[in-house]
């Protein structure tokens, strides 16, 4: 048991370190022995990241798909949420805007009726679907869906979701040529990420802040 979830997390830790193919290598090589769904669930949550980053858009959607299957077969509606939200963000990433906001709608109806009070649920939806309408350029609609995705993201009390509101709320007041705004936004995002541990999303940040002060 925990054999695989320590290779789990070696195959990750390689597309964290932005090593794709090989982190797409080793989680194939796991997939090819027996696992119990928990651990198949576990795996296929993360195994979509590298192909995605690789461009492998339709594996990466097959394998979410099968992640929603499991999540069916084990009477999971969790998963079954969460696997909407995942294949939306495969096509965000591949810039199919309009996929990826039709999954994010149907994300949003399973929330409304199954999961109303899950904030952190609400929080991640609401920031995927104006993140993705910021991208496609639909600047003015994306602005309330961010708002209230930071709004939830305070009640979830997790601060990861809460700094990439933040991020998407900074990146949004760039377009609209507000800069102070928007740094007041990325230095929020930059210390919530700090506060969840994760330096990698801060830098991110820090990179936007700069492209911002050298304007």
């Amino acid at each position: 048991m925990m054999a695989i979830q320590s290779d789990i997390s070696h195959a990750f830790q390689q597309y964290e370190d932005k090593n794709f193919r090989e982190s797409k290598v080793s989680f194939e090589k796991l997939l090819q022995d027996d696992m119990t769904i928990s651990n198949e669930i576990q795996l296929r949550f993360v195994y979509g990241y590298p192909l995605s980053a690789l461009g492998l858009v339709d594996k990466a959607v097959d394998n979410y798909e099968r992640l929603g299957e499991l999540g069916k077969q084990s009477k999971n509606l969790e998963i079954v949420v969460q696997t909407l939200h995942q294949i939306g963000m495969v096509y965000r990433e591949a810039e199919q805007y309009n996929k990826a906001i039709s999954y994010f709608k149907k994300e949003q109806k399973m929330i409304h009726k199954h999961f109303i009070d899950n904030h952190l649920f609400l929080a991640a939806n609401l920031y995927e679907m104006g993140y993705t309408l910021l991208l496609d350029g639909h600047v003015e609609v994306a602005y309330s869906f961010l708002v209230d995705s930071l709004t939830e993201s305070e009640k979830s009390k997790d601060s990861i979701m809460k700094a990439c509101a933040e991020r998407a709320l900074g990146e949004f007041y760039v377009k609209q040529d507000k800069p102070l705004v928007a740094q007041a936004y990325f230095e929020a995002s930059i210390l919530s990420f700090k506060e969840a541990g994760d330096e990698i999303g801060a830098t991110e940040v820090v990179e936007l802040l700069e492209k911002l002060s050298d304007k």
